[in-house]
């Protein structure tokens, strides 16, 4: 069991670091934690005690600037993890989400062997905005392409799941959205781990409606093609608006109703609609996403 967890989170051969709870939580609800650098490698008896729940563990992907495994980490404590796995296994994406500490999602991409780390990235980070994921860029692992040794330069560690396994609620999730156990994690992983010439084809397949934003911001097609939620409909239309203004300048006006009727449901009232022409007439704005 060792042997396997430690080949498939393979990652910087040198250090490792640990970390421990300081029991305080921040504004967003993340336990805050203490980090300890261990330059020596990473021992099946730390494996085991990261296991048992005596010490956590994080590694970075990089190994020589290749990787094995990639991740996308989401601060997001409400997240709904059933929800988001039903999306991506209808997507056929391969990702295997597990819950983060703080009840949160860290979202693995696994490749059966070593790849670029920069294609590894580049991967996920397309995968992230296509799934309408508000990720920074800093939450992406690996957060590196270019490791300089010489500046001492080792990149960002990601803190690995199935801390105190058998207790623990660091886990896997299975595909019908229940705990995975870590014997039921290596089945998901036998499953969804993919092999290194096809990582740079994995892509999420947007809707036909997507395409009403062509070349523009990826979080703008992503809520054409599956719908604008509740709240988010007069931001999402200005923001169209500001689109279409970049990209049909002679037009935009009519445009923008046209884009409200398609895809705002319900449709935004016509006061709405001119109100948002009026703020947008003022001067060119930019898009207020990331």
């Amino acid at each position: 069991m060792l042997k396997r967890l430690a080949d498939l989170f393979e990652g910087d051969p040198d250090q490792f670091i640990t970390t421990s709870l300081t029991g305080e939580v921040d504004e967003r609800g993340k336990h805050e934690a203490n980090y300890l650098t261990i330059h020596e490698p990473l021992t099946p008896a730390k494996w085991q005690e990261h296991l048992d729940g005596k010490v956590r563990i994080g590694v970075r992907p990089e190994n020589n600037d290749k990787c094995k495994w990639g991740c996308i980490d989401i601060d997001e404590y409400n997240f709904n993890h059933k929800e988001f796995v039903l999306k991506l296994r209808r997507n056929h994406i391969p990702l295997i989400v597990f819950r983060s500490t703080s009840g949160g999602a860290h979202m693995y991409l696994f490749s059966k062997t070593f790849v670029e780390a920069s294609l590894m990235r580049n991967v996920l980070i397309n995968l992230s905005a296509s799934l309408g994921l508000a990720v920074r860029r800093d939450k992406i692992f690996p957060q590196q392409i270019k490791i300089d040794i010489t500046r001492k330069d080792r990149g960002n560690f990601c803190s690995l799941p199935y801390y105190n396994y058998k207790n623990g609620l660091k886990y896997a999730f299975k595909d019908d959205g229940n705990a995975a156990t870590l014997d039921e994690f290596y089945q998901l992983y036998d499953k969804y781990a993919v092999a290194a010439d096809l990582i740079k084809t994995i892509k999420f397949k947007l809707k036909e409606e997507a395409k009403a934003i062509k070349d523009g911001p990826p979080c703008l097609e992503v809520l054409c093609s599956e719908g604008f939620p509740e709240g988010t409909r007069n931001n999402g239309l200005y923001n169209i608006g500001v689109y279409l203004k970049k990209f049909t300048p002679d037009n935009w006006e009519k445009t923008l109703e046209d884009y409200n009727i398609k895809y705002m449901k319900p449709r935004l009232s016509n006061q709405e609609v001119e109100n948002i022409k009026k703020s947008l007439k003022k001067k060119n704005y930019n898009f207020t996403c990331r």
